[in-house]
């Protein structure tokens, strides 16, 4: 057996809950309804419902670097909520939604706006069909824009009540010809379905079919055109939720659960890794919440706005969580020589003790053994260099790559020797 030693300074006091989701700085203007899209490092938050129903044209942006949110950016010119928003080329393409002053009068559009940082927001063409509440994805340098509902939709009182049939129509925009065409119909018209891309599939899941929550999920394959219902079923009805596609799976975050629409605030990580689909309960958000804003950026995931109640007032909270940490990659095929034991102890307060096993499997690859933060950022890297086969022990003093402390909370310890790695959830206390 070989044992490491990595020494310096020790924390003290206070243990803390593994807590994976953890608070970010609230929006400006708290908001629900609203479109979000990640373009040059920051993620933009789009319109939605503010206070007392109204409308909004405030574009803000929150920077995850700095850990701050910008509000000097180009405004919508009209109110927008229950729009879709994609980014293509280095642009935004804010695609339908209602426009209105207020949810009592608004309507649904059919306008497409574009922005760009150093142009601002302009019109493009226009949709074949007036739709908010819609699903839109991008796949090969096209955006699709998925269901939702109609026009006549012109008042819902209480919110997601009484709404008209919605829309079964897939269109697609081609940025070449500035054009939108309808290419395809889902098998079931869904509005406030969430749509995610994952190979070349498109999967629209869940959402309201005439105002009667669905557990459907139904896959649309541009290549073909074909749209078919997947024979497995959502473990509720689930709408007003937020789908993202991180590495090989599909999260599904918050929504609308139950035939009550009761608020969310599950996770789930949904699979198709041995053909059909497979769900893993996650760790929960913070707060229940539904219609809210949500996007991936740099193996993290975010989380902001939204309703807690159907008639609650907006909400200005955010949170996010690394996905990493969320949910941790499944190493294909991990040969029996290659492990990772639990952090010992846990938690811990001044040191923690790794112990592992490299396989022979790969003799001469390097191995890294990589602490990460909640957002997925390397905090040190404790090893990266070839090993011989067998056991080894690794001690680590808490501190970062500056030799700096850490703070209390929850890391991930990641074991990496070539395609192999194994991960576990490390907590320090105070």
């Amino acid at each position: 057996m070989r044992t490491l030693f990595l020494c310096g300074l020790l924390l003290i006091p206070l243990p803390v809950p593994a807590q994976v989701w953890h608070e970010l700085p609230p929006m400006p203007t708290p908001r629900y309804a609203a479109a979000t899209a990640v373009l040059n490092g920051y993620i933009y938050v789009i319109g939605g419902i503010g206070e007392n129903d109204a409308l909004l044209t405030t574009v803000e942006a929150y920077d995850p670097v700095r850990d701050t949110w910008i509000r000097d950016l180009p405004q919508l010119d009209d109110p927008r909520a229950y729009a879709a928003a994609v980014v293509l080329e280095g642009r935004i393409y804010l695609v339908g939604g209602l426009e209105g002053d207020t949810l009592a009068y608004a309507e649904a559009t059919d306008d497409v706006l574009v922005f760009h940082p150093a142009t601002g927001w302009e019109d493009i063409a226009s949709l074949e069909e007036a739709r908010y509440g819609l699903a839109a994805v991008v796949y090969k340098d096209e955006i699709y824009a998925i269901g939702g509902l109609p026009r006549e939709a012109q008042i819902f009182s209480g919110r997601l009540n009484r709404q008209p049939a919605p829309l079964n129509t897939i269109e697609v925009y081609d940025p070449q010809q500035d054009r939108w065409e309808t290419v395809a119909r889902l098998p079931q018209a869904v509005a406030f379905a969430s749509a995610a891309l994952l190979g070349e599939d498109v999967y629209v899941i869940g959402g309201l079919s005439s105002n009667i929550p669905v557990t459907l999920i139904q896959r649309y394959r541009p290549a073909t055109g074909e749209a078919v219902p997947l024979p497995v079923a959502l473990p509720q009805e689930w709408w007003a939720g937020a789908a993202l596609t991180y590495r090989d799976r599909i999260l599904l975050l918050g929504g609308l659960g139950g035939a009550r629409g009761t608020p969310l605030a599950t996770v789930y990580a949904l699979t198709f890794t041995s053909g059909s689909p497979e769900f893993r309960d996650l760790p929960g958000l913070l707060q229940a919440r539904f219609s809210f804003a949500a996007a991936t950026y740099n193996d993290t995931v975010f989380v902001f706005g939204g309703l807690d109640q159907p008639e609650g007032h907006p909400l200005d909270s955010a949170e996010a969580a690394s996905a990493a940490i969320l949910t941790p990659r499944e190493a294909p095929a991990l040969p029996a020589d290659f492990t990772l034991a639990p952090p010992y102890p846990q938690p811990f307060r001044e040191q923690v003790t790794f112990s592992f096993s490299i396989s022979a499997r790969l003799p001469g690859t390097p191995v890294q053994l990589v602490i990460y933060d909640l957002l997925g950022r390397p905090v040190t890297h404790l090893l990266n260099r070839s090993l011989p086969p067998g056991r080894h022990v690794l001690s680590w003093n808490g501190t970062d790559a500056a030799g700096h402390p850490v703070p209390a909370g929850v890391y991930l310890v990641r074991l990496t020797q070539g395609p192999y790695h194994r991960e576990h959830l490390l907590i320090r206390t105070r």
